[in-house]
């Protein structure tokens, strides 16, 4: 929701260094990638039990709900550990109150801006 101006005078204090953000942001979705990876194993392994007509045990069962949930929980942090590892405490806490301070704008009257 944030205006390309409101960006830019975020960044306007320090250089973007692309390559560092680009590089976190790549490593946490390498982790989520496996993550994922192994979750579809879970499932294909549910499946095929469940298309062979065998129960489907509660270990199962519980693990695809750990993983699905563990899965979602990790989208948010995933942001939370490359905002950490790109901005300092700092920068944070300013980000924070200049958000505040930032106007509520709704997607649809967002995405007409942006198209203006």
């Amino acid at each position: 929701g944030l205006s390309l101006g409101d960006i830019k005078r975020l960044f306007d204090r320090k250089p973007i260094d692309l390559a560092a953000l680009l590089s976190a942001q790549r490593e946490r979705l390498a982790v989520q990638a496996q993550e994922i990876g192994d979750a579809i194993i879970l499932i294909d392994s549910a499946l095929s039990r469940i298309n062979r007509g065998e129960p489907l045990d509660a270990a199962t069962l519980c693990s695809l709900i750990r993983d699905g949930d563990t899965v979602m929980n990790d989208q948010a942090k995933a942001w939370k550990d490359v905002i950490d590892r790109y901005y300092t405490p700092e920068e944070q806490a300013e980000w924070h109150a200049q958000m505040g301070a930032a106007p509520q704008v709704s997607t649809p009257d967002y995405l007409a801006q942006w198209r203006a």
